[in-house]
């Protein structure tokens, strides 16, 4: 697997001690050091994890150490079984693994904008249509739902196909947890406001209202009469509980803050997103 554009330190952690794995040994932790040009891009991330386990989409803890140039993010990996000090790995391929797509080619796990049904390319159908495959217990087409609409709510860009882990357990298949999330489009200087898979044809993450999402996810023809609306309601009611009982992190811009809330009244009052006003002030 490619490790990304973001650095990675793997570590272990017993008895909180730091321990280098060598050989055949696992790591139980991944750290993230901050980068100069993207000096709140650790505050971000702990921050999308954050509102993904309020809600319920990851189990895994992270934590932000340090300031400054010496700041780092600290991730628990939900892929690993620790016993003492003994660890094992859970077998996990990600989605583009799963559709046999180029591991070489950095944009293959990108849907084309301009040909969005390139079969060399995912989008959120074959995505669908891979999990609703799946052997096991759950529901991972509806949970699939689920983190569309949260990464929607969440202006996360980079929610492409390398970042939707399955996870391979005795006898059943199931969706990993939420991970590399990050509240990407309310950046300073960005030049576009794409999303890495469209949504009811649009990449526009502006143009994306509850009703995309919801015609979305009946084009795919695996959930029950109804199921999708169900599912997209219920995470929007969530993540508006979730912002506020999450605490924003330091470092978190007020304005990308601001932003989510925007976005879950919009889809909410049955609107696009659209762009937020310069003024706009969340509902007490």
């Amino acid at each position: 697997m490619l490790a990304g554009y973001q650095p990675k330190l793997l570590l272990a952690r017993f008895d909180g001690q730091w321990y280098l794995p060598r050989g055949r040994a696992h790591s139980t932790h991944i750290l993230k050091p901050r980068l100069e040009g993207r000096p709140d891009g650790l505050a971000r991330e702990h921050y999308g994890h954050a509102l993904a386990a309020q809600l319920g989409l990851a189990r895994y803890r992270t934590e932000l150490v340090g300031n400054g140039a010496r700041q780092y993010l600290v991730i628990e990996r939900y892929d690993r079984v620790v016993d003492g000090e003994t660890v094992s790995l859970i077998h996990q391929e990600d989605a583009a693994q799963a559709l046999g797509l180029d591991w070489v080619d950095d944009h293959a796990k990108f849907q084309d904008p301009q040909s969005p049904r390139d079969s060399h390319r995912p989008s959120a159908y074959r995505i669908a249509e891979l999990l609703g495959s799946l052997q096991g217990e759950g529901h991972p087409v509806a949970d699939f739902l689920r983190r569309l609409t949260f990464s929607v709510l969440l202006g996360d860009n980079d929610a492409h196909a390398k970042n939707l882990g399955i996870l391979h357990l005795p006898g059943r298949s199931e969706l990993a947890d939420v991970y590399d999330a990050v509240p990407n489009l309310f950046q300073e200087g960005r030049i576009d406001c794409n999303l890495a898979l469209a949504v009811d044809g649009s990449f526009d993450h502006r143009r994306v209202s509850a009703v995309h999402l919801i015609r979305e996810a009946e084009s795919w023809h695996t959930l029950r009469i109804g199921e999708a609306e169900q599912v997209v309601a219920a995470t929007l009611a969530d993540f508006a509980k979730a912002l506020g009982h999450v605490p924003v992190p330091h470092g978190v811009p007020t304005a990308a803050a601001a932003q989510l809330a925007w976005n879950v009244e919009r889809l909410q009052a049955g609107e696009e997103i659209g762009e937020r006003p310069s003024g706009y002030r969340r509902r007490p």
